[in-house]
C-alpha cells in the first residue's frame, strides 16, 4: 500500500539485508553499458494500487508496505 520509486526500494532492500545503500550510477553510463531497455525499465514509473483486489476479494495484505515485507523476508534469512 505504499508507493515506492526503484531508489526507495533499493534503499530499503539494503537496509533490510543489513548494507550501505547502493550507489547512483548516472543515466547515460547505465545506457552505455547495460543498455536502454534496462535503462527504461529503472527508470519508468508504473504505478499500481492494491485498492480494488482490497475492495472486491476483501483482501488483506500480511506486509502493507514493501519496506515491511523486505524487513520480514530478509530477517528470516537471516534467523538460525
Amino acid at each position: 500500500d505504499e508507493p515506492c520509486t526503484w531508489r526507495a526500494f533499493a534503499d530499503a532492500m539494503a537496509a533490510a539485508m543489513g548494507r550501505p545503500s547502493p550507489g547512483r550510477i548516472p543515466g547515460f553510463l547505465v545506457r552505455l553499458v547495460m543498455g536502454r531497455a534496462i535503462y527504461e525499465t529503472v527508470t519508468m514509473e508504473c504505478v499500481v494500487s492494491n485498492a480494488k483486489a482490497k475492495r472486491i476479494l476483501g483482501w488483506q495484505l500480511k506486509y502493507p508496505t514493501f519496506r515491511e515485507g523486505l524487513l520480514a523476508t530478509f530477517g528470516a534469512a537471516h534467523r538460525p
